[in-house]
């Protein structure tokens, strides 16, 4: 079952996220001039913490992240890939 999935996830270009999202996190990833762009949203009243895998620009601040995404209740980050 599971190759069957990740058969069907490769045709469809769905791919998996380089970190794990905590619940009522939600992410979206697009490619822009070949580089990923991940929009995250934390959809809690409490904060989030996302452990990164790799180097960060957060296009909202304009801060560059590394290592730890913290997000506030109810907040959002823009994060493309260095």
């Amino acid at each position: 079952m599971r190759r069957l999935l990740e058969k069907i996830c490769k045709k469809a270009g769905v791919s998996q996220l380089p970190f794990a999202v905590p619940e009522n996190v939600e992410v979206i990833r697009r490619v822009y001039e070949g580089k990923n762009i991940y929009y995250i949203t934390n959809f809690t009243q409490a904060d989030a913490e996302l452990t990164l895998s790799g180097r960060y620009t957060d296009l909202v601040s304009g801060e560059d992240v590394d290592g730890v995404c913290r997000m506030k209740p109810q907040g959002f980050a823009m994060l493309m890939e260095k």
